[in-house]
């Protein structure tokens, strides 16, 4: 088969015959409107990392003073306030992952911090703090459904 000729139908035929994988997930980022399917997933993984609900690396932290109900009231009132960020990874209205992100200012509590800054001479715009998958999600990887698994 050519591409460009009549029997090349592009991503579509490609689909047709297992070469290329059908979208089964979309990226939202977290907000009011996807709050509950967030929620929904942190509540079902025991509020991801002890209770953390990704407050970690914000300013007011995760540390031994809060517990994971404090966590969510703290995480919510960011995302109403518009400083909490993350792309969402949905599975139809059911969120199975997530990528924190944000501003040095917002994201402040990094790991390694000394090594991380030794011989920057400025911040950077983002960065990436969190990432989460949850159970029954992880280690799926893609390939095309008629490739045999080794």
């Amino acid at each position: 088969m050519i591409f460009g000729s009549p029997a090349w139908h592009g991503a579509g035929h490609l689909a047709s015959v297992g070469l290329v994988a059908q979208p089964r997930y979309t990226v939202s980022p977290l907000s009011e409107s996807t709050w509950a399917p967030f929620a929904a997933l942190v509540e079902r993984n025991n509020g991801v990392f002890g209770g953390c609900w990704c407050m970690g690396f914000h300013p007011e932290g995760a540390g031994r003073d809060s517990t994971p109900e404090v966590n969510r009231g703290r995480k919510l009132e960011r995302v109403r306030a518009g400083t909490a960020h993350a792309a969402l990874v949905l599975d139809g209205d059911d969120c199975v992952g997530w990528c924190q992100f944000g501003g040095p200012d917002e994201l402040p509590r990094i790991k390694s911090r000394a090594a991380y800054e030794r011989g920057r001479t400025n911040s950077p715009d983002w960065r990436i703090a969190c990432c989460y998958v949850g159970k029954g999600h992880r280690r799926q990887g893609w390939r095309p459904r008629h490739w045999p698994v080794r």
